[in-house]
């Protein structure tokens, strides 16, 4: 066994690009149900983004990965992934708890899936801290 970490960065393209400047990208792990579609409209509202025209969600089913390394369209100013490993993304950056993440290009927001972010208060409380340092810092 190596003593190296070795990464397996997924080379498929198939990222659907997003229309026009949608620059707040919602990662998900499956499709979402009308209160969590509400829920997203909420969190995209507190962010000052319209839900229809400044997101693109994108769903990664688990144990896929697209890779966004690769991607050549136009580029978020901040990413959320409910759920989803930064990994999943080919995104190898160590985030060992939920919060903000601020990269050379964009921000990253990991937070806990649509599912449990609806019933845990304490995972909503998280999610609004790292929502507000975002707002802060742009």
């Amino acid at each position: 066994m190596l003593p190296y970490t070795t990464y397996n960065i997924p080379e498929s393209l198939d990222i659907k690009p997003p229309s026009g400047d949608q620059w707040l990208w919602i990662i998900i792990d499956n499709e979402p149900g009308d209160e969590e579609k509400t829920l997203l409209a909420k969190i995209s509202n507190a962010l000052n983004a319209d839900f229809e025209q400044d997101t693109y969600c994108l769903q990664i089913a688990s144990g896929d990965t697209k890779s966004l390394a690769a991607y050549d369209g136009p580029k978020p100013k901040l990413m959320i992934s409910f759920g989803v490993a930064p990994a999943a993304l080919g995104l190898w950056i160590d985030l060992p708890k939920t919060g903000l993440l601020t990269l050379e290009r964009f921000s990253f927001i990991l937070t806990a899936s649509l599912g449990s972010l609806a019933k845990s208060s304490n995972a909503k409380k998280d999610l609004w801290i790292a929502m507000q340092r975002f707002m802060e810092s742009k």
